[in-house]
């Protein structure tokens, strides 16, 4: 840990360690932390072990969240400074790293740090579809004549009126 508090600055940002991770990995997390407006910072890992490498950028961290990639495991872990003991908030392994979870990864990152509710994966509903409104009908001719009648006057008030 002592190694990698020298090498992180302390500057507010969810911090991110990486071992041997793909960019098709970093990536989609990155874009669901910005969608939150976080900060983050990558860092690059000389080692593996995802959870105690996202316990460690935890405890750096300025916002007290730290995530770690470990690449050749094919795991990635979450971790708050609070957690001290305890494994991971999240952890993803396997068929579980997918785009979708990476995202909803990065925003909980985020949410975390903002104190908002945590997104789960049985929580993604589709949106209701909206209601339409009722379209007024067009008015008849009758109408249509009173209106630009209307209009007119108000067009030439205006146009008479001294400033």
């Amino acid at each position: 840990m002592a190694e990698l508090a020298q090498l992180i600055e302390r500057r507010p940002a969810v911090e991110i360690v990486a071992f041997r991770a793909p960019q098709a990995w970093l990536d989609p997390l990155l874009w669901g932390i910005e969608e939150e407006e976080i900060p983050a910072e990558v860092r690059a890992a000389e080692t593996g072990g995802a959870a105690a490498l996202a316990h460690d950028a935890a405890h750096v961290s300025a916002l007290n969240v730290g995530i770690a990639f470990d690449g050749e495991a094919g795991e990635i872990a979450l971790h708050h400074r609070d957690l001290a003991g305890r494994p991971p908030l999240f952890a993803l392994s396997g068929d579980e790293i997918g785009f979708e979870a990476l995202m909803r990864l990065g925003k909980n990152a985020a949410r975390l740090v903002k104190g908002d509710p945590l997104i789960f994966a049985d929580d993604a509903e589709p949106e209701p579809p909206r209601e339409r409104k009722p379209r007024l009908p067009a008015p008849r001719d009758a109408e249509r004549e009173l209106i630009e009648r209307i209009a007119g006057l108000v067009l030439d008030r205006l146009a008479n009126t001294k400033r």
